[in-house]
This record gives structure tokens, C-alpha cells and sequence, in this order.
């Protein structure tokens, strides 16, 4: 059967229209109340990347870009970085050996999400409309009742290995006697008594979490946001897409995951960059060095950092 002329114009019609508008660029928002330079590197190449696809992405973050990007807008909230100099060093703190006090940060992190909700800028963003939310959710459960509003798909972006208490919420549950406590330095091969206190951990974690840490947090969106009936931030991560998890199978634990948790672990590796060739003298306190390597960095580093150099004959600056 030969179609009319016009029956065919007609069916070209319709599939240039189903084809353009599969091709609509989508309205997309990366936020994080919370977070650091090192969380933002592992996810900044997936926004780049969609934003080069023609897509529109606003990111609500506490860390600039390095470099404007474009379809890429930018909007600045606290500067984590000056809040917490406050608290104690960590590579002070690994040098003693002391332990890190993970509700110590939450309580800090509960008044820095509580001004956040206050600036200007975050409340204009929630007069907007998204067709695609990207959240990081450790240290950002307070940020799950601002999602919540949006009405958009979630996606979770874990900048580390997912850990037990963001999985289970998936329906993966945490499986102690192979899978170690984030907050442990045990390997997937434990003794009976380390897989012991593996789950001991494990339940500490969960109780902590679900008893005192996140019932603050949602307390706090929820009078911020002026409605006491959003959810809990479970049932928001609950009802994410999808996980993209900063792991890969080749450098962690064996662990089993569901379909919807993704290890893209690398995502942030970039192409090599050949390093300058340097010329002439070099001069250490007054000392000539020539011919030889250096390593520069452009902050103080610990020692636990240049250590691994120890063996190598090199010249370490600082500036």
C-alpha cells in the first residue's frame, strides 16, 4: 500500500516532532548544602558533560568552579572551608591518633545548614522548576525536604564508596560478616571477633544516624521549609532513581549491589597533561640544585602526605 503525498508529509511531520522532542535539553540542578573541594571533583565532570550536551545545570554548592563552564550556572552558598577551620585539624588529629567525632561535625553541620536555608539566593532557587535533581547525600540530609519540593526525579551522588546506611535505604542490605563499617580499617577478610564488632559498628552507626542525627535534621527542614508533613529524608533518598556510587569493584571489597546503584568510580579522571619542562637553577636556601626533581606544592602538606617520597632524591618546596 502507497501512501498520498500528503499522507506522507504528514508522517514525516510527526516523527520530526517525536524526534525533537526527545531532543529537548532538560533543566537540571546539582545542590549541596555541604561539601568539599575533594566530594565536588568526583561529580563536576558529569555536570561539564551534560552541560556539553546542550543541557541547562545550575549548581548550589559552597565550592566554586575552578574555570566558568558553559550552560553551566553557579550559585555560591556558606564557605564551608572558613566555617570549619574551626573545628580541630584532621591531619593533626591522625597524627595523634585521635578518633574523628562524626556528631560533632553534624551538630556543625546542622547550624551551617540552618543558615543556608536563610540566603537569599537558596530561596529564590525554589521558586524554580527542575526536571532532574542531582543530590550528594552524606552530610546533606538536611537538604532532603528542599529536594523533596522540586517534585523531580533524584539522583544520589555518593562521592566515596556508598556506605551501608545509604544502600539499605535502596533495599541492599548491609552484610557485616564480609563488608566493612566505613569507620573500621578491616578488610573483607575479618576473623569471628572482627566481624563482631564489624556489626556492632555497624548498628552503632544505624542507631546514631536514625535515633539522633536525623530526626534533627529533618526537624530543622521542616520548620525552615514551614511544613511538618515532608517526608523523612529516608523516604526521599528512598524514592531516588538512581545511585552513582565513587567506587569500583578493582580497588574495593566485594560487595553485591542492586541494578540502581552504579559504581562509576574514575568518572573524575581527565586526560594526561604532558608536565613543563623546567630550565635553569634552582636555589633552596642557598643551596644550587641542578638536574634534579622537585616536587612543588602550593599549600603546607603533613607529614604524613610527603612521607611517601622519603626514598625518592627530590627537592620539596613550599609556599
Amino acid at each position: 500500500m502507497q501512501l498520498s503525498p500528503v499522507k506522507k508529509e504528514i508522517l514525516v511531520m510527526i516523527l520530526l516532532l517525536v524526534w525533537t522532542q526527545s531532543a529537548v535539553p532538560a533543566n537540571i540542578l546539582s545542590v549541596t548544602f555541604m561539601s568539599s573541594k575533594s566530594h565536588k571533583i568526583t561529580y563536576a565532570p558529569l555536570l561539564e558533560e551534560l552541560a556539553k550536551r546542550g543541557h541547562s545545570v545550575t549548581v548550589l554548592s559552597p565550592i566554586p568552579e575552578s574555570t566558568p563552564v558553559l550552560n553551566v550556572r553557579e550559585i555560591l552558598t556558606l564557605n564551608v572551608a572558613e566555617a570549619m577551620c574551626q573545628m580541630p585539624n584532621l591531619y593533626e588529629m591522625r597524627e595523634r591518633g585521635d578518633a574523628l567525632n562524626p556528631i560533632k561535625m553534624y551538630e556543625k553541620y546542622y547550624d551551617l545548614c540552618s543558615e543556608t536555608y536563610d540566603l537569599p539566593q537558596v530561596k529564590k532557587i525554589m521558586k524554580e522548576s527542575f526536571d532532574l535533581v542531582i543530590l550528594t547525600p552524606i552530610f546533606n540530609e538536611c537538604v532532603a525536604g528542599f529536594v523533596h519540593m522540586f517534585h523531580a526525579p533524584l539522583i544520589l551522588m555518593v562521592p566515596v564508596s556508598a556506605p551501608s546506611w545509604i544502600t539499605s535505604i535502596f533495599g541492599n542490605a548491609p552484610l557485616t560478616s564480609f563488608i566493612p563499617n566505613m569507620f573500621t580499617s578491616y578488610t573483607h577478610r575479618m576473623t569471628f571477633y572482627e566481624r563482631t564488632l564489624n556489626f556492632l559498628a555497624d548498628g552503632i552507626t544505624m542507631t546514631i544516624l536514625n535515633f539522633r542525627l536525623k530526626p534533627r535534621m529533618e526537624a530543622l527542614y521542616r520548620h525552615k521549609l514551614n511544613d511538618p508533613s515532608l517526608p523523612s529524608s529516608d523516604a526521599v533518598f528512598g524514592n531516588a532513581s538512581l545511585i552513582l556510587s565513587n567506587s569500583h569493584f578493582s580497588l574495593t571489597h566485594p560487595r553485591p549491589l542492586l541494578p540502581d546503584i552504579v559504581e562509576v568510580g574514575g568518572m573524575h579522571c581527565r586526560p594526561g597533561r604532558s608536565l613543563p619542562k623546567v630550565r635553569g637553577i634552582l636555589y633552596t636556601n642557598g643551596v644550587e640544585h641542578t638536574e634534579k626533581n622537585f616536587i612543588n606544592f602550593t599549600f603546607q602538606p603533613e607529614k604524613f602526605i610527603i612521607s611517601p617520597f622519603h626514598h625518592l632524591y627530590l627537592v620539596i618546596l613550599f609556599y
